[in-house]
């Protein structure tokens, strides 16, 4: 708001130049308010259309990325000799059917290689099977929540709430393994 009064006290500064050498200097406070009223009003409602136009481009640029990404690429060609379309299609490099499979064979993971203790192996059993990838692939593996989220088709939250919700039991379950040896 300081920022506003500045902007326009030096535009009314300005005009009060122009007044003042009008020779008419009888420029009342209820002018002056309204005048600063109009001001305000005139920078609210560009603000309002400034972000109304940036708003309104991003969901434009989200609904074409969206159509984009569905889209089936194609170049169909009239054949001047048959007058039907030729189809070609674009060979499209998506290795997604790849990764997919490549998911499915990760996801059976052996937790001897990575301790041979046997508490820690009965912990790590003991949680569910969600828990066990999203704490592999985000503690073992060391993928960020956000690549994993994606991977696995959640949210974010809902990796980190499961990532903090698995190593709660597994600590629960370590603590109470070390009271049962002693």
């Amino acid at each position: 708001m300081n920022r506003l009064m500045v902007n326009y006290l030096n535009e009314e500064k300005t005009g009060m130049d122009v007044v003042n050498k009008m020779g008419t200097c009888n420029v009342n406070k209820e002018m002056r308010r309204s005048g600063f009223n109009d001001y305000v009003f005139k920078a609210y409602l560009y603000s309002y259309i400034k972000k109304t136009i940036v708003y309104s481009a991003l969901q434009i640029k989200k609904k074409h990325k969206l159509l984009y990404d569905t889209e089936e690429l194609s170049l169909n060609v009239v054949d001047p000799d048959f007058s039907e379309e030729r189809v070609s299609y674009v060979i499209d490099n998506d290795d997604s059917s790849k990764e997919v499979i490549a998911e499915e064979v990760k996801g059976d993971y052996n937790y001897n290689e990575i301790s041979h203790k046997k508490e820690i192996i009965d912990a790590i059993e003991a949680l569910t099977n969600r828990q066990k990838e999203i704490i592999y692939r985000c503690i073992i593996m060391d993928e960020s929540d956000t690549y994993v989220a994606r991977k696995l088709g959640i949210s974010k939250q809902g990796v980190n709430k499961t990532k903090i919700a698995a190593l709660e039991k597994l600590k629960r379950s370590l603590k109470d393994n070390c009271r049962d040896a002693i």
